[in-house]
């Protein structure tokens, strides 16, 4: 009997209590810059979490490369978000790529609501930050590239 109920109470909690893998996974699609000229898709690859560009504005002129960034023509695929790990509802331990100058940051992720991604590097300390929020991209499909 005792097993029994062992049994019956480690099942309502798998259901009723959700994973920290589900909690994790929450920040996997597409998500849009607040200036709505860059779009990232964070997915996961052996339990880190990554983001790369899937789309962007290409301005006209184009805009002069950066002797340090990428030019405009790599942008797409490539990892801006890389090697992140879910704990205590953040994503942690990774780095972001400013593309347009070259610049890695350490970086971490939270998910303020399921709509709502906040980003933020920092060199060395996190009070030398700066924040990015994000919005979820809800379109099916992306927009064409101008």
């Amino acid at each position: 009997m005792k097993f029994l109920y062992i049994i019956t109470i480690s099942i309502f909690y798998s259901i009723s209590l959700p994973s920290q893998t589900n909690i994790a996974d929450k920040i996997i699609g597409d998500w849009v810059s607040p200036k709505r000229d860059l779009i990232i898709r964070c997915y996961k690859e052996n339990n880190l979490y990554y983001g790369k560009v899937v789309w962007f504005y290409k301005y006209y002129p184009p805009q002069p490369d950066n002797p340090h960034g990428l030019p405009e023509t790599q942008w797409v695929n490539t990892v801006v978000m890389d090697k992140f790990s879910f704990s205590n509802n953040e994503w942690r331990g990774g780095e972001i790529l400013e593309i347009k100058t070259g610049k890695v940051y350490d970086a971490y992720i939270e998910l303020i609501d399921e709509n709502t991604l906040k980003l933020t590097g920092y060199i060395f300390w996190e009070i030398f930050s700066e924040t990015t929020i994000f919005t979820r991209y809800k379109e099916s499909k992306l927009p064409a590239f101008n």
